[in-house]
C-alpha cells in the first residue's frame, strides 16, 4: 500500500475521531458546549483547508489556520476546565 494512501486513511481517521470527540463534548454537560463545537468544526476545517491550500491555491491557507485555531482553542478550553476544577 503506498504511503500516500496510508496517510489519507490516517488523516480521515483523525478527522473522524475529532468530530466524534467534539460531538461527545458538546452533548455532555461536563465541558462548555462551545468547546466541543470548536473541536468538531476545527479539525475538518484544518484538514480540508490544508489539502485545498496544497493542491489548489495557497491563498486558502487562512482556512487551515482558522481550523487549527478553532481546534486548539476547543482543546485548550477543555484542558483549562480540567486544570481549574480538579474534581471534574
Amino acid at each position: 500500500m503506498p504511503v500516500v494512501v496510508f496517510n489519507g486513511f490516517a488523516a480521515a481517521g483523525f478527522m473522524a475521531g475529532y468530530v466524534i470527540l467534539g460531538i461527545s463534548i458538546a452533548t455532555s454537560r461536563v465541558f462548555p458546549r462551545w468547546s466541543g463545537i470548536l473541536i468538531g468544526v476545527g479539525a475538518p476545517a484544518h484538514l480540508v483547508g490544508f489539502g485545498v491550500a496544497q493542491l489548489a491555491s495557497p491563498a486558502l491557507w487562512f482556512v487551515a489556520v482558522l481550523g487549527s485555531l478553532a481546534l486548539g482553542s476547543g482543546l485548550a478550553s477543555c484542558g483549562y476546565r480540567m486544570w481549574a476544577r480538579p474534581g471534574l
